[in-house]
């Protein structure tokens, strides 16, 4: 080959990454033209890296992006499939794409968040389970957001349960079609302020006034709901009209009987 000094000699070609070197054209001869001698040592060029089964440099194409041969594609697991790199079956990207880790699922075993394939799960004890702003579904494969309040969208009762008692996911039917659910009051009860309380009739047992709120002219008066101190109950009905009346009817009593005395 040619020298610096414009003469020809023979020199060592390389044979694998880091062998000695003085020009590029030693790592060139088997490692392909994406090798360069750096520092007296063969390596592969800056966006290229090496395959060990090959001992070449390959251009580096990470997953997800554009390749030309399998060997384009970084990482172990990795192939180029209609010129993509993808992960084999079983695996998935990492964030960096470039390694494949396999497809662990909620319940298994784990090393590290990024094999827990369910989304918002992570690796916990060594085990895929979810975090800590969601919840398991019922079918046990599924990650759900928690609803922080009433009315908050859901699609199981148990988002809805874990932050506000006695709630429920009530599926409704939108304009378009669509099912959608939102967290609301268990049947029997009801709501104040964002919360649920258990809805308690005229003279049911209650422990605070929420309980008996149902019906606004009710309070909850030693462990039953009564009504209110301007009202009295007439046929199951809290009253203020009536009580009005007998008060009336007394004043007229009262009025007849003076009337009496003073003849």
């Amino acid at each position: 080959m040619l020298t610096y000094n414009n003469t020809r000699d023979c020199i060592r070609f390389a044979t694998a990454i880091g062998d000695f070197c003085q020009y590029d054209d030693q790592c060139q001869y088997l490692l392909s033209t994406d090798a360069e001698c750096r520092d007296n040592s063969c390596q592969c060029r800056e966006g290229t890296h090496y395959v060990e089964r090959e001992r070449r440099c390959y251009k580096t194409s990470y997953l997800g992006q554009y390749c030309r041969l399998t060997n384009n594609c970084i990482g172990d697991d990795t192939y180029c499939r209609d010129g993509i790199c993808v992960c084999a079956l079983g695996k998935h990207p990492n964030a960096g794409r470039n390694l494949c880790l396999p497809d662990v699922y909620l319940g298994e075993k784990c090393f590290r968040d990024e094999e827990c394939i369910t989304e918002s799960s992570h690796c916990s004890d060594d085990e895929c389970c979810c975090r800590v702003s969601h919840i398991l579904n019922q079918a046990r494969n599924q990650c759900l957001p928690i609803a922080g309040k009433l009315y908050d969208l859901c699609e199981e009762d148990l988002q809805c349960l874990h932050r506000v008692p006695y709630s429920r996911c009530h599926i409704g039917v939108q304009m378009n079609g669509d099912r959608v659910g939102k967290c609301t009051c268990a049947n029997g009860f009801h709501e104040i302020s964002y919360k649920c309380y258990p809805s308690v009739y005229l003279n049911g047992i209650c422990e605070v006034d929420e309980n008996c709120a149902i019906n606004p002219d009710t309070v909850c008066i030693n462990g039953r709901c009564r009504c209110a101190d301007h009202m009295i109950e007439v046929d199951g009905q809290c009253s203020a009209a009536t009580r009005n009346v007998l008060f009336s009817i007394q004043i007229i009593v009262l009025l007849g009987i003076k009337q009496l005395f003073l003849y």
